[in-house]
């Protein structure tokens, strides 16, 4: 997979130029950048930690939903935690070859680590990792409006739109601070392509990825602008006589949408 992204972007040396640039400004201003104490960032940063801390996935708020601080969750987890504890064993390697550091460590002295050393000081790293991902998060969508692009028009509209987003000055100030705008527009934006994908492929498996995206972004924020573009399509097809209005396949891709939605939000109606 790794490959073809890599021989994907060499060969189109134009979009790789782009995201260089995208990557640029949205990594580059990340830290220190904006201040510590933006009122709304702990909806993704702070949910996750709530979550790894308290060993469940509930975000304790629910004015938003869960997408968000699930997506943070899992780059903690997998990405961040693990580098920084690898971090604290070589930088006290001789300390744990001394016998001054035991292996395994006391859960009490482990718990302490995770909070000062993993986390931060007034979990500062996990802000910053918040941050991070928001900046990844944005630079995917730079590659999804070339995409979006160049399905519907061209290959060079494509690029002109990448380039466009990836220098635009409010997309690249929303990537510095873990809000959940940018992961709004990016779920969003691949709810607009697999829509568009139906009036090409009317298949069942563009109408299933429609479904996935659609519950994706409305379970991004309560919104329910991604589902315009699916029901244009699909009447569309519907006035072109290429499908029928009620179909087992509409169907399919409504309660697809609505099992995500649910299933991403537990805590919402436990709450």
């Amino acid at each position: 997979m790794i490959n073809r992204i890599l021989n994907f972007l060499l060969k189109e040396k134009l979009l790789f130029l782009i995201l260089a640039i995208a990557a640029m400004l949205r990594f580059v201003g990340t830290n220190p950048g904006y201040n510590q104490f933006h009122s709304d960032e702990g909806i993704t940063y702070s949910a996750a930690v709530s979550m790894i801390k308290n060993g469940n996935l509930d975000p304790l708020r629910y004015d938003y939903p869960s997408l968000v601080p699930l997506t943070n969750y899992v780059f903690f987890r997998t990405v961040f935690i693990p580098i920084r504890w690898v971090q604290y064993y070589a930088t006290n390697i001789s300390s744990i070859l001394d016998g001054l550091i035991h292996i395994p460590i006391a859960k009490l002295e482990r718990d302490r680590i995770f909070q000062v050393f993993v986390l931060g000081e007034r979990e500062i790293n996990a802000l910053f990792w918040g941050r991070y991902v928001t900046a990844f998060i944005s630079l995917g969508n730079v590659i999804a409006v070339y995409f979006l692009a160049k399905k519907m028009f061209n290959k060079n509209i494509g690029s002109i739109a990448a380039l466009l987003l990836a220098v635009n000055f409010k997309a690249v100030v929303n990537s510095h601070i873990g809000l959940p705008d940018t992961y709004n527009a990016f779920f969003l934006l691949f709810s607009l392509i697999t829509s568009y994908q139906i009036i090409d492929k009317p298949s069942l498996k563009s109408y299933v990825l429609s479904g996935i995206f659609l519950g994706l972004s409305v379970s991004t924020k309560y919104q329910i602008f991604a589902l315009f573009p699916l029901l244009f399509s699909h009447f569309y097809l519907f006035f072109t006589k290429r499908e029928k209005i009620i179909s087992l396949k509409i169907i399919l891709t409504g309660l697809i949408s609505l099992v995500i939605f649910f299933a991403l939000n537990p805590y919402l109606w436990i709450h």
